[in-house]
């Protein structure tokens, strides 16, 4: 008598498992629906605060604020010693470092001044740094330098 194929059994079996397993995880993975609760008329679900007192109203006074004279932006162009300020300070900037032979000029962006080493003689090289600010850089004050 011929053995019977065992294969042909397998294979549908196999089959109706990998089904069987994909419909529960798809079933699990379903979301539940919500339920939605009407509350019934006359029955209240929470209890509602009890007033006892009506607090008195006092109307607040309101404050009138006087018109500004400034808003603080400017109707005119800036002055000019504030523009050649400005424009000479970023040009040196750029230049830096600056080594001359008596002194050397760097900037330094925490303080935003510029940073001066004179060399010795220290004030020969003061002299010297004096006389090439006025004749390269005459609207930067010496107050934006420090001098080491």
């Amino acid at each position: 008598m011929p053995r019977p194929d065992y294969k042909l059994y397998i294979i549908p079996a196999v089959v109706v498992i990998i089904l069987i397993i994909i419909s529960v995880i798809v079933g699990v993975m379903k979301k539940k629906p919500v339920v939605y609760v009407t509350p019934t008329p006359g029955i209240a679900t929470t209890p509602r605060p009890q007033i006892t007192e009506v607090p008195s109203v006092n109307p607040t006074p309101v404050a009138t604020l006087a018109p500004q004279k400034q808003t603080g932006a400017m109707d005119e162009a800036p002055p000019q010693a504030e523009l050649d300020l400005a424009a000479q300070k970023g040009a040196l900037r750029r230049l830096c470092p600056v080594k001359q032979p008596s002194f050397s000029i760097d900037f330094d962006y925490t303080t935003d001044k510029f940073t001066v080493t004179l060399a010795d003689p220290k004030i020969q090289g003061q002299d010297e740094f004096d006389s090439w600010l006025k004749s390269n850089y005459p609207a930067i004050p010496t107050d934006r330098f420090t001098f080491k």
